[in-house]
């Protein structure tokens, strides 16, 4: 027993599942019912999976410049786990416990990875370092949906740990599949393989980057010709993900320091770290003067509470010295060289997407990790440092597990007020506006999203409101041929990533809220007169 205790590669696995295994049950939410939507289609026809009808409906907010045709015309993403996930969609369908379990490999993966990685760039703390990460908010409340942002993490973190590993052109070429892998997860996945090339040319081991670019070339390739071949365009440059504007950007980089600085570990301990040494200290104090005048403006132009507002402030600070810390590393070193670029091209490409939300910091959350992990680790403290980092550790795990308890009830509320109206209005033509997984759940039982192609509601039809999105909105411009009949409430922990003040998906500056009323999710029912 105690060997195994001691054998990290087997004990990480085992803590992983034992934290998981609660909410592998979750219901889709977010961007899981694309994944799965797409995996379902991939079983039709491989080469080309057609839209189909609820590809239609995605594809109304959701779209590329691919053919109207095709399932990719609602992502713009590649279809590496899509096809990873379409046997088990194939033997197990659409179920939420089976498809969870599939992705939990990526997360232990990823655990591993970075376990990895710390044994060269942090090897005093790599156990600590290991465990704050797998607990870490932004890391273990994302890794409970079936999407595509954990996978490419580790596949990211693989690629930078063969290619730290040795000057060997085998090593080189495992970084090269890890990076390809990326690439074929997601469009940013790209970055990666900038990150490696910067590693590779400061080593000045030419050789290494033709071997390390083969296996991205040949096979992202090959994912590029069948787009060209097929489509008559690629994937990568037909995505519709970047909108901006001068003002977009300031408001995703108010988001990036806040999710940044509230989603590691709690932000009052990452600044007492931060202000107890030197090399963080005068950025600290900086950065809680900017984000101090800021949340003053959020209070007075946005009515945030100063409750909020002071929570906004201690996360933006916290945000900004890892941002610091991630872009300007305390060594130099070929290694952290190329981390800071990969970081930096991260962030800044995070900027100009249509939506700043914590799973964009995933890929390269590693690093500021790491030096959270460095700033605890050289604190000045009389306390044991043992008893430190337990402290944060316990800490953190806590709020993760209180905010996935809140995410849970979050998306199992969609899949509730889906089946409790059509178990209420059986029979009856019931219609409603939205997306994520409101619109996959209702969808599934029948219900009519609209606006519908050639449906129009008649009298005595039952039109659902989610009263948590604003994507309804324009239903109720008019709302003199509507009564209301019926209300759907579900609790919520009143710690919470969505709604009120929270914005852990992107919702708001907040990455999370203590939001003691409403705490619940509320669906209006109204018929058409």
């Amino acid at each position: 027993m105690t060997g195994f205790i001691k054998n990290p590669y087997l004990l990480f696995p085992l803590l992983c599942a034992l934290l998981f295994a609660p909410f592998s049950g979750k219901p889709f939410h977010i961007d899981s019912p694309v994944t799965v939507y797409v995996a379902h289609q991939l079983l039709i026809n491989p080469i080309d999976p057609p839209a189909g009808v609820y590809g239609k409906l995605l594809s109304v907010w959701n779209h590329t410049a691919l053919p109207e045709s095709s399932v990719y015309h609602c992502t713009p993403h590649p279809p590496l786990i899509p096809l990873y996930l379409a046997p088990f969609v194939a033997l197990f369908g659409e179920n939420e416990s089976a498809l969870n379990w599939a992705m939990f490999p990526f997360y232990v993966t990823a655990v591993l990875l970075f376990f990895a990685l710390c044994s060269r760039l942090l090897p005093q703390r790599r156990f600590e370092a290991t465990l704050l990460f797998m607990v870490s908010p932004v890391v273990f409340v994302n890794a409970q949906n079936v999407m595509l942002d954990l996978p490419l993490a580790a596949f990211c973190m693989g690629a930078f740990f063969y290619a730290f590993r040795s000057g060997a052109p085998a090593d080189a070429f495992r970084a090269g599949l890890f990076g390809v892998l990326a690439c074929l997860t997601k469009f940013t996945g790209g970055a990666a393989v900038i990150g490696v090339l910067v590693y590779i040319v400061l080593q000045k081991r030419w050789k290494n980057a033709l071997v390390f670019l083969f296996p991205v070339a040949l096979l992202y390739g090959a994912w590029m010709i069948h787009n060209y071949l097929l489509w008559g365009t690629i994937q990568l440059v037909a995505s519709d993900h970047a909108h901006y504007i001068q003002g977009d950007i300031r408001y995703r980089l108010e988001r990036l320091v806040s999710y940044l600085g509230g989603t590691i570990v709690l932000p009052p301990v990452l600044l007492l770290f931060s202000l107890g040494l030197r090399k963080y200290r005068t950025v600290s104090i900086i950065g809680l003067a900017i984000a101090a005048i800021w949340s003053v403006l959020l209070v007075a132009h946005l009515h945030y509470s100063f409750l909020s507002a002071a929570f906004y402030a201690l996360c933006a600070a916290g945000g900004i010295v890892l941002v610091y810390g991630t872009i300007i590393p305390e060594k130099k070193s070929p290694e952290w060289a190329a981390l800071s670029v990969y970081a930096l091209v991260h962030i800044a490409g995070g900027l100009f997407l249509t939506l700043y939300c914590t799973r964009y910091l995933l890929p390269f959350v590693f690093i500021p990790v790491i030096i959270c992990a460095s700033m605890i680790d050289r604190f000045p403290a009389a306390f044991p440092r043992q008893l430190i980092w337990t402290i944060v550790i316990a800490l953190t795990a806590t709020t993760s597990l209180f905010l996935s308890l809140s995410d849970y009830q979050y998306a199992r509320a969609d899949k509730r007020v889906a089946a409790d109206v059509k178990a209420t209005y059986k029979d009856q033509r019931v219609f409603f506006k939205g997306r994520l997984g409101y619109l996959y759940y209702m969808h599934a039982v029948g219900s009519i999203a609209l606006p519908a192609a050639h449906t129009t509601p008649l009298s005595g039809d039952v039109l659902v409101r989610n009263c948590a999105s604003n994507d309804d909105a324009a239903l109720f411009k008019d709302t003199a041929a509507l009564v209301p009949v019926d209300t759907f409430q579900y609790p919520l922990f009143s710690l919470r990533t969505l709604t009120g003040r929270a914005g852990f998906y992107g919702n708001d500056r907040l990455p999370f809220a203590w939001v003691s009323q409403p705490a619940k999710r509320i669906f209006f029912v109204y018929r058409y007169k």
